[in-house]
């Protein structure tokens, strides 16, 4: 279980880390999966992708002007592969 603490679930990048292992095969540290979680959080402007990075769900936070397809935390695994 993750526990969430100041907005953010604790563990959060060690689970990533071990998801992208288990789809893609290919191992990346936890410290590795943030630092690439925080370079799509500043340059993507894909709408669906920031809410997944975020966790912002109509929070407000993320303006809307910008439309994209909806993805899943797959696609985007698979897209930064």
């Amino acid at each position: 279980m993750h526990m969430k603490r100041r907005g953010r679930f604790i563990g959060r990048n060690h689970f990533l880390s071990n998801y992208v292992k288990s789809v893609t095969g290919k191992q990346q540290t936890s410290k590795q999966v943030g630092s690439q979680l925080q370079q799509l959080k500043d340059t993507c402007r894909e709408l669906d992708i920031l809410h997944l990075i975020t966790g912002d769900h109509g929070k407000g936070r993320i303006n809307n002007r910008h439309q994209g397809k909806k993805k899943s935390l797959e696609d985007l695994v698979t897209k930064v592969n």
